[in-house]
């Protein structure tokens, strides 16, 4: 029987639970090991190339290493809500660094490339770096941790692969959580992040992720008639059809250059999308067409206002409902969720999950409602 190995997925603060439901779509063995913040830790048997076709996580990285308790530190807050225990106090920094060191030098190098090189087609890497991360306060700084890393794993390279200060093709991560550390090889590229096809931006685009989280959490269907009336650069429409199969997708906005935006976009996801150019509060769209509406609604901070918000949410709850079959679902994100789910329960819409997500820097609400059957 294989053997489980350890990873853990980066993901955008708030969607650990959904990035985990993800995967354990797409891997049924896949065990939970623990959340932190932005993190979710986890054993799996599947391939590293599997892992790759996960959409809700930001990068994934194969475990080569942690030390649960490698330094002073001062315990996360009690916000956030993280499980770890305050570590003993280490009594003089060299001690923790050196700790680093040998647990790096027990490191298997040959296993790490070969995760790598399953993840990327079977290509070898032809260089590597360190990358170093730090949360809460060590008796070390963060650039001696890395070189401290760099140095134990300098000569367990083969010498065809080269190091390199940036731009390596196979990086080794440091994460210094608080009291802990987390060495992992970095499996997925800036395509997991970025997505090849987002090659044109506006204001306030969403990230992919988060759009892919909106997907999952529209639960997506091959019936499905979805509908992006707010769409931007098309990021949530073009996550949804990247998603799976489904019936019919549109998408809509009332300016029309950054309409063309989005088109480009769905173009390069060869996306199969019919285009609206039309203003959310008044929607061509026969009554209850939809079975699905996912949308970024206008946060009213860095792009709009309240004011805007107070005058449109209204328009645009109501062309909602208006379009919206019977015991369908409305995936929506703001930063302005109070006033928004004001709107939803006067008119008997059944908030059925909400999760708040780190987005454009700040917080913001994803939910899923129900359009009550008539």
């Amino acid at each position: 029987m294989k053997k489980p190995l350890d990873y853990f997925a980066f993901t955008m603060p708030g969607l650990e639970s959904t990035a985990f439901t993800e995967l354990r779509m797409r891997c049924e063995d896949a065990h939970q090991i623990r959340f932190a913040r932005g993190a979710a830790f986890f054993q799996t048997t599947a391939s590293p190339a599997r892992l790759m076709e996960m959409r809700t996580t930001e990068d994934i990285f194969a475990q080569l290493a942690f030390i649960p308790k490698l330094s002073a530190n001062k315990a996360p807050p009690a916000k956030a809500k993280l499980s770890f225990a305050r570590a003993p106090k280490s009594p003089l920094p060299e001690n923790a660094l050196r700790a680093l060191f040998g647990a790096a030098k027990k490191i298997d190098i040959p296993g790490a490339l070969l995760l790598w090189s399953q993840a990327h087609s079977m290509k070898s890497p032809k260089s590597w770096r360190v990358v170093a991360q730090m949360t809460g306060n060590h008796d070390f700084r963060r650039i001696d941790a890395g070189n401290t890393l760099r140095a134990a794993l300098r000569d367990m390279f083969p010498a065809k692969i080269k190091e390199q200060d940036d731009e390596a093709d196979l990086e080794i991560w440091l994460r210094l959580f608080y009291g802990e550390a987390i060495i992992g090889v970095r499996l997925s590229g800036a395509e997991m992040r970025h997505r090849l096809y987002k090659t044109e931006h506006i204001q306030g685009s969403l990230r992919p992720s988060i759009a892919a989280a909106m997907t999952l959490l529209s639960d997506p269907r091959a019936e499905d008639i979805v509908i992006d009336p707010l769409c931007g650069a098309g990021t949530v429409i073009i996550e949804r059809c990247l998603w799976g199969s489904y019936a019919a997708a549109y998408a809509g906005d009332r300016d029309a250059t950054i309409l063309q935006t989005a088109k480009w976009n769905a173009a390069q996801a060869k996306a199969k999308i019919e285009w609206r150019a039309e203003d959310a509060c008044h929607l061509h769209f026969a009554d209850e067409t939809a079975h699905k509406i996912i949308t970024n609604l206008p946060f009213g901070k860095k792009v709009g206002s309240l004011e805007e918000n107070a005058r449109d949410y209204p328009e645009f709850e109501r062309e909602f409902r208006r379009i919206l079959a019977p015991g369908g679902l409305l995936v929506t994100l703001t930063s302005d969720f109070n006033h928004w789910r004001t709107l939803l329960t006067v008119q008997n819409w059944v908030i059925k999950k909400t999760v708040v997500v780190v987005a454009l820097g700040q917080p913001a609400t994803i939910s899923v409602a129900q359009k009550p059957a008539q």
